[in-house]
């Protein structure tokens, strides 16, 4: 409510139907706002623990992944690491060009329209004792775009309706995951970063950032984009009821592929040489199997 108490004095709605509701916020909007800096300020304060998964410490502001690997006698957190930057290193998604040393190269290109964000390694701790590092950038960094940014997903009860009609139709089921799926699409922003000690090789380079990178306002889209497209290149069309559920003529009756994000359902008559066809497309398919058990955990 104060949110759009805020737009709508800025706007002179306050006195519109509808919007009359949002006057006693906006009478008190400095009031709120100055509480709640105080309660974010009061939390910075605060010390913070160090986080823990399953027995593991992960790494933080005050002990880095080497450190952690030091004290444990191994180089776990250093092997996620290099994992990390050899798929980046494999999908090209940064431009190198090479080490930053003075303020002019980012002068030049934030007069072509870039932005300097952060970029920084999550850590994870699997369930199996697998350690995992993430690349994300800090997209809240960049300028938000006027156009939608966000990639939409099938809904569970479209997707029951789906083995449904797979079932009636006497269809095949098989399941799998896109392996770094953001990383296969390009990326209309224009972003760079300059690389911290956790990058390895590039730290201290300036890299600019050419794929949908992690973190990025519109890197959802771009995958969603790249992924529909490849879609219609195999003859599938989106449903009218649901954009997420891809339907096909297979003859006698409609073949249907379910997409959340970079997870794929196959309800078809041969689920195998789908993703035969998507793996000759570039595609890296992880946790296929045709006896699935769970949907999103």
């Amino acid at each position: 409510p104060i949110t759009c108490a805020v737009y709508a004095k800025e706007n002179n709605l306050l006195n519109k139907t509808g919007w009359k509701r949002f006057k006693k916020y906006a009478r008190k909007i400095k009031k709120v706002i100055f509480q709640v800096k105080r309660l974010l300020c009061n939390k910075k304060k605060q010390k913070r623990g160090p986080k823990f998964k399953y027995g593991v410490r992960l790494p933080d502001f005050e002990k880095s992944f080497m450190e952690l690997d030091k004290e444990n006698g191994n180089t776990l957190w250093a092997d996620a690491r290099n994992l990390e930057i050899e798929l980046l290193d494999q999908y090209e998604v940064f431009e190198d060009t090479g080490m930053w040393t003075t303020e002019k190269e980012q002068e030049e290109l934030l007069r072509e329209g870039y932005q300097k964000i952060q970029m920084l390694m999550v850590w994870d701790c699997k369930s199996d004792g697998r350690h995992r590092a993430r690349c994300v950038a800090m997209g809240n960094q960049t300028r938000p775009d006027v156009e939608d940014t966000y990639s939409t997903v099938v809904s569970l009860r479209t997707l029951r309706l789906a083995l449904l009609l797979g079932e009636l139709n006497n269809l095949k089921l098989m399941v799998g995951d896109i392996s770094s799926a953001y990383l296969m699409a390009w990326t209309k922003e224009k972003v760079f970063f300059v690389g911290g000690p956790e990058f390895g090789k590039y730290e201290g380079h300036l890299m600019i950032v050419r794929k949908a990178q992690y973190g990025l306002r519109g890197s959802g889209k771009h995958w969603h984009d790249l992924f529909h497209s490849t879609m219609r290149a195999m003859g599938f069309f989106p449903s009218k009821a649901d954009p997420d559920v891809w339907i096909r003529d297979a003859g006698d009756c409609y073949e249907y592929v379910c997409n959340y994000v970079d997870d794929v359902i196959e309800i078809m008559k041969d689920p195998e040489a789908f993703f035969a066809e998507l793996e000759l497309r570039g595609y890296g398919l992880k946790g296929v199997t045709t006896d699935p058990d769970v949907f999103l955990g």
